[in-house]
């Protein structure tokens, strides 16, 4: 779409994206928000936008719990349930066994398999290629794609000086199309309409997080994880603080260790 390779149609015959100025955006829930994350750790020019929901940004985040296996062979099974509906069919079994036989399910260790499918900080794909601005959206009782694939991907995206915005929902794996429609294609059509077209609208001056921490209770903030605390006076006039329920919980939902805690890439091999 902005002229880096040859592109052609089903009779083998060039053809040029005349419609497309080369600038573009990715947006998707769950697979296909993942295939954006994937594409923007690839450094691709061009691509100037994503907006991943309820994405994966770690295949072994999404296939492991404390490195405990949610399922067994689930790349290949995924892979031929993506492929099924080819016009042309393929038999694509050796390369499924090959899968099968390097996930390392017997251990749940991460191993290269895994590395390969990692967009944070794999051999091919990782946060520092990023050259796309990225507005993240998830799920806080997502039980599908766990929060801890938002939760590394915005620390590492900002590890990089990715410019970065995030909306975290009480919903579980649903689009915000089907859970807060008008708003949503508002903030949706600024975001593009800024990042793509370069319309001064205001929105990249705006908080860059939005939490819903109770149902229909939103706050804003400059960052995640977001923290209230409410403030007492004493009667001496010392003066004490305590965080506020309902947001103190957040960073830990459905996620792992934190990898400042001592865990690294390495390590988990």
């Amino acid at each position: 779409m902005n002229g880096r390779a040859t592109a052609i149609d089903r009779d083998g015959n060039p053809v040029h994206a005349a419609w497309s100025n080369g600038t573009v955006g990715m947006i998707g829930k769950s697979y296909d928000g993942t295939l954006a994350n994937g594409v923007a750790a690839m450094g691709v020019p061009g691509l100037k936008t994503i907006v991943p929901i309820g994405a994966i940004s770690s295949w072994y985040d999404y296939d492991r719990y404390q490195n405990l296996p949610f399922s067994y062979d689930y790349p290949s099974y995924l892979s031929e349930y993506v492929a099924g509906n080819r016009t042309v069919p393929t038999d694509c079994s050796p390369c499924f066994a090959k899968m099968d036989a390097e996930d390392g399910d017997e251990t749940g260790a991460y191993t290269d398999f895994w590395a390969a499918r990692d967009y944070r900080e794999g051999p091919t794909t990782d946060a520092s290629q990023v050259k796309a601005s990225v507005f993240i959206v998830h799920g806080l009782q997502d039980d599908n794609v766990k929060t801890t694939n938002f939760a590394r991907w915005w620390k590492a995206l900002g590890n990089h000086g990715v410019q970065r915005k995030l909306w975290l929902t009480r919903v579980g794996h649903v689009d915000p199309f089907d859970a807060d429609r008008e708003f949503w294609v508002q903030t949706l059509h600024r975001w593009f309409d800024h990042q793509l077209l370069g319309v001064e609208n205001g929105i990249d001056e705006e908080p860059a997080v939005r939490v819903e921490n109770a149902p229909g209770r939103w706050v804003e903030a400059r960052d995640w994880p977001v923290r209230e605390h409410e403030v007492r006076l004493g009667t001496a006039g010392g003066r004490s603080s305590r965080a506020r329920p309902g947001l103190e919980g957040i960073p830990q939902l459905g996620q792992r260790p934190d990898p400042d805690g001592g865990e690294s890439r390495h390590s988990r091999r």
